[in-house]
């Protein structure tokens, strides 16, 4: 699948490039979906219930199925986005990260994607006078289908200059990172490690900074206490790939990495419906300085799964 081309990366002139100002309202409500990209009715759910929530933003983690393909970006991601989030009628700010997925046919059809979205880069930064969404491209260097995905990826040099330079002059805002790739894990492995050790030596000055990591590409959904300097994070993989109950490991495989629990002290966990697990998203809601995120799986509109407070 992947053709012998030259990624179309595209890296900033001025560190002030690829931030994006007054699109987002002092009171905001902003969408977050990851490994969408399937096409299936079950993505199509997802989004409508996003949609019934009226976000000020969407943005999507990224993945698309299989491989990025100009087929596969236009009929599992694009049409069914414009149509259900009725982009012609709205200018509703929407962007999509790079998954290892989007890569694999060298990445052509992602970057038209983001283009036709107004996105301008494969990362950036989306803000108000109170709050900032750094979203990272960790799909640059997760763009060989052989390797499956399980590999080490890392940022662009370039890139974590840029990245360094958003959250160490945030002033008064607070920040929300945002990626395809985990930073570590509880249930998979990452290079045979719990922690991304070549990601982790690149941001890890910056986490003391971040309120929240949202990442996607495990197709599951777990969140996630306090651990290395980072005080909360979620993986929020489960927007639409379809997984079976005996697909997903019910143990921690790494102990270490602790599991935030619910009020009853349980873990967090998917529920399922007819021998899948539910999809999901996540709903950021900001109001001034303060925000909250609500989880929700999509057997339940109405009632997120768990909410979390991020100041």
């Amino acid at each position: 699948v992947a053709q012998q081309k030259e990624i179309p990366y595209i890296v900033y002139k001025n560190l002030g490039d690829f931030v994006i100002d007054g699109k987002l309202p002092a009171q905001a409500k902003v969408a977050i979906v990851g490994d969408w990209g399937t096409g299936q009715d079950a993505a199509k759910l997802v989004l409508r219930q996003i949609a019934n929530k009226a976000p000020d933003a969407v943005i999507h983690l990224g993945d698309i199925y299989y491989a990025g393909t100009q087929f596969e970006i236009t009929n599992y991601f694009l049409q069914p986005w414009k149509q259900i989030l009725n982009l012609d009628a709205r200018p509703l700010p929407t962007f999509s990260l790079t998954g290892n997925h989007d890569m694999y046919s060298g990445g052509g059809p992602y970057y038209q994607l983001i283009q036709q979205l107004g996105q301008p880069a494969s990362y950036f930064c989306l803000r108000n006078a109170n709050w900032q969404f750094v979203a990272m491209d960790t799909g640059y260097n997760d763009h060989n289908p052989a390797g499956g995905g399980a590999g080490a990826t890392y940022l662009r040099d370039t890139e974590v200059t840029w990245l360094t330079d958003k959250v160490r002059n945030a002033g008064a805002r607070h920040t929300i990172l945002l990626s395809h790739h985990q930073l570590f894990t509880s249930f998979d492995s990452i290079d045979g490690n719990e922690i991304n050790l070549r990601l982790y030596s690149q941001v890890a000055p910056l986490l003391p900074q971040v309120a929240l990591w949202i990442w996607g590409h495990e197709h599951d959904f777990v969140v996630y206490d306090a651990y290395k300097n980072l005080a909360r994070s979620c993986c929020l993989g489960h927007g639409a790939f379809p997984v079976g109950v005996d697909e997903l490991p019910t143990h921690p495989k790494y102990a270490q990495v602790p599991l935030l629990k619910d009020t009853d002290g349980d873990d967090i966990r998917l529920g399922t419906t007819g021998g899948v697990y539910n999809h999901g998203y996540a709903i950021i809601e900001l109001d001034g300085a303060s925000g909250h995120v609500s989880y929700y799986q999509d057997s339940d509109e109405d009632n997120p799964m768990f909410q979390q407070s991020l100041t």
